[in-house]
């Protein structure tokens, strides 16, 4: 029997994973188009949305995994059997009886794209359009605390890029303006108001083309902006994870490259913004979670060795573990991975794992409580 915890030679406790293979999901690590997303069900079980692709039409197959059963196994189906359109660009989150709301993006890549969301539950889905003008790029969903879903994305109309919010009401769905500015990654948070605030890094158009991570926050009539820290001066994509905990404080993770390239964990305080590297080095896809002391967690892939990696933010320090790391310079381990915690304390993870001559496949991680 494994034991329940590995001690370092520092003595901290660090979590036992296993490790198990979900399914196909073609070259979806290859494209920044097939991120994953975790949640967990009221039965415990991981729900995943993940991609497989591309197909013939240069989109990917959205699809979600529900999981293990006692057998080890996966249900898979797929978001809307009849779209192979999809770029990829989507979002998950979990209603209380396990449905699935997912916010995706519907036609051609960059050229055609309209923001659609698909209500997945065990008798069928339920497919609507949000937003019909082209071209939607990102997209974020998050549930108020009625469990309807709130959705936060971009777009570009005749050469304006916008972020945009989009909520249902009795009558359908109302989108609005946030800001127009170029955003390249987004994640969106409910706060205890119900009032959706956005973490977004932008493309400030300062000379020296300078990248930063901002913060959007609506009051009910009127939206605020902020910085939170500097990403880069070239430009990067690499993902950005909002959460608010339960004081109604933010956490923000995301990746940087300047002045010092790694993991970057901001954490708002009465006094203002308080940044804190995770982890060196070119780490990129942050996801994050709270467990049920509202301790945070996080998962991220080291590019540069081809690893999941994992932390955990103890006495204001992070400990950190890499749960797989690959055996071959063809092969990348823990591409757009997501972290979800249950209400025992374990860690569920999903990632890909991709290689260049047999393609990608969705992989799924379990930790010991942590």
């Amino acid at each position: 029997m494994l034991p329940a915890f590995q001690v370092d030679a520092a003595g901290s406790e660090k979590p036992v994973w296993t490790t198990q293979l979900v399914g196909k999901a073609g070259n979806a690590d290859t494209y920044d188009l097939g991120r994953t997303f975790i949640d967990i069900g009221p039965s415990g079980r991981s729900v995943i949305l993940y991609a497989s692709g591309p197909n013939k039409q240069n989109g990917f197959d959205l699809r979600l995994a529900r999981g293990p059963y006692s057998d080890g196994s996966f249900h898979i189906d797929r978001i809307d059997p009849t779209d192979k359109l999809q770029t990829g660009y989507g979002s998950l989150a979990l209603g209380p009886k396990g449905g699935a709301h997912v916010s995706y993006v519907h036609g051609v890549f960059q050229d055609q794209g309209i923001l659609k969301y698909a209500f997945r539950r065990p008798t069928g889905s339920t497919i609507e359009t949000v937003d019909d003008t082209m071209w939607v790029g990102r997209t974020a969903i998050a549930l108020d605390s009625h469990h309807h879903p709130v959705i936060a994305y971009t777009r570009t109309v005749a050469g304006t890029p916008e972020l945009r919010i989009a909520t249902r009401g009795p009558g359908g769905w109302v989108t609005s303006p946030v800001t127009s500015a170029p955003i390249q990654v987004l994640d969106l948070a409910i706060d205890a108001n119900d009032h959706p605030e956005i973490a977004y890094i932008v493309n400030t158009d300062i000379p020296g083309n300078l990248y930063e991570a901002r913060l959007a926050t609506f009051d009910g009539v009127s939206w605020s902006f902020e910085d939170v820290g500097f990403v880069s001066t070239p430009g990067i994509d690499f993902g950005i994870d909002l959460l608010i905990n339960r004081h109604g404080k933010e956490d923000v993770v995301y990746s940087v490259y300047d002045p010092k390239q790694g993991l970057e964990y901001a954490h708002r305080t009465n006094t203002g913004w308080k940044l804190q590297l995770v982890a060196k080095g070119d780490l990129r896809w942050p996801s994050a979670a709270y467990d049920a002391q509202g301790h945070l967690h996080v998962v991220f892939y080291g590019a540069t060795q081809g690893s999941l990696r994992y932390g955990q933010l103890v006495a204001g320090q992070w400990q950190l573990q890499t749960i797989a790391d690959r055996k071959s310079p063809h092969i990348r381990i823990g591409r757009f991975s997501a972290i979800a915690m249950d209400a025992g304390g374990r860690a569920h993870v999903s990632y890909y794992v991709g290689n260049e001559f047999t393609g990608t496949t969705l992989h799924y991680a379990l930790s010991t409580p942590v």
